[in-house]
């Protein structure tokens, strides 16, 4: 797997082990919503988590290090929730959704984290440039996690 696909994986590992992660989003047969990895966002169903990595630049050149930029989606239809009860607000839903999924990236150590999850992945703290980006895409409420991570492909022992 590339350091693009490893990055991704990392973050989807980490949410879908966190206790914080609504349980709609959890990887289990009752699942009402998916993680999806990657930009393609044509084939997704909503309610969704989309991780996305933009890929980066090797910083220094030749060093194998990459800042690479990360993008984690949290997607809502504007209808009421899919098994949410009648009169539900849409809106709540979702903020409640995204500030769940957001909150498990933003740790002092997600660096270190991310590290953790994937074997061959080493991810420096502090990870930088996080910005939260609230958005309306069509019929869906979008909020999205941006950042970057300095990272490698290899494990190096601390």
């Amino acid at each position: 797997m590339n350091l693009k696909g490893q990055l991704e994986n990392a973050v989807r590992l980490l949410l879908t082990h966190s206790n914080e992660l609504p349980e709609k989003f959890k990887e289990t047969a009752n699942a009402k919503a998916k993680i999806y990895m990657g930009a393609d966002s044509d084939t997704i169903s909503r309610p969704c988590v989309v991780v996305w990595c933009q890929g980066g630049q090797e910083e220094p050149q030749g060093s194998g290090n990459f800042r690479m930029q990360m993008t984690v989606l949290v997607k809502s239809l504007d209808t009421p929730d899919m098994g949410a009860e009648s009169g539900c607000d849409p809106v709540a839903i979702h903020n409640d959704d995204a500030a769940a999924v957001f909150g498990i990236l933003q740790y002092d150590n997600l660096g270190e984290q991310l590290s953790d999850q994937v074997e061959d992945l080493k991810v420096y703290d502090p990870v930088t440039d996080t910005s939260l980006d609230p958005s309306l895409d069509g019929h869906a409420f979008v909020d999205g996690f941006s950042f970057s991570a300095y990272c490698c492909g290899s494990h190096i022992p601390d």
